[in-house]
């Protein structure tokens, strides 16, 4: 059976629930070139595990930094599938997905001399570690870069703390035991940047 991660499943629940308009979940299939045999089963497994969610589904594979990749469209129904499958531009796939518009606006761009990528919220998160400043845990329950997570300044994107908070005050109290898989997965991954 296909294994999702608890940020996966949390995606595939709120899109379940309406929360959510769409999600998006990948495999890559090939480490550099060559086919990954752990992977070779996911499209069957992806396929059964989504037709048991209810939900419109289609796949595409595609070619990204010379990799295949294999992607699975989940929508809340067909109109919000249809516009996340037609996304074409950035801003319109993260508008699809759900995420708030300054997000879906500053990603990839270079606001005060950082790119907004994973990589500046993961920078975001070693400069807080070893300070006295708490990683708020809704960071936990959204999946996209915040137009600013600078927890140090005080300076959070205030749509991505709205979003984040509401998530998690949902699936805390909906869903408690996916919201603890989601914090403790979320919570090793903090620890290891701090190495």
């Amino acid at each position: 059976m296909m294994i999702l991660n608890p940020k996966e499943e949390l995606e595939i629940y709120l899109t379940q629930i309406g929360l959510k308009p769409a999600c998006l979940l990948g495999r890559c299939l090939t480490k550099k070139g060559i086919v990954r045999k752990d992977r070779v089963s996911f499209p069957e497994e992806g396929r059964e595990l989504l037709k048991n969610i209810g939900k419109p589904f289609c796949e595409r594979a595609n070619i990204y930094h010379g990799e295949m990749m294999l992607n699975f469209y989940v929508g809340r129904n067909e109109k919000f599938l249809d516009r996340l499958v037609n996304a074409n531009t950035d801003p319109e796939l993260g508008l699809a997905l759900g995420y708030p518009l300054d997000a879906t606006e500053s990603f990839l761009k270079s606001i005060e001399g950082e790119v907004r990528t994973w990589e500046y919220v993961y920078n975001q998160i070693r400069k807080t570690i070893g300070t006295n400043i708490p990683i708020p845990d809704w960071i936990a329950y959204i999946s996209h870069v915040p137009a600013y997570f600078d927890l140090v300044n005080g300076i959070v994107s205030e749509s991505s703390k709205m979003q984040g908070e509401f998530y998690e005050s949902y699936v805390r109290r909906n869903n408690p035991r996916l919201a603890e898989r989601v914090l403790k997965i979320e919570r090793l991954s903090w620890e290891k940047l701090a190495k």
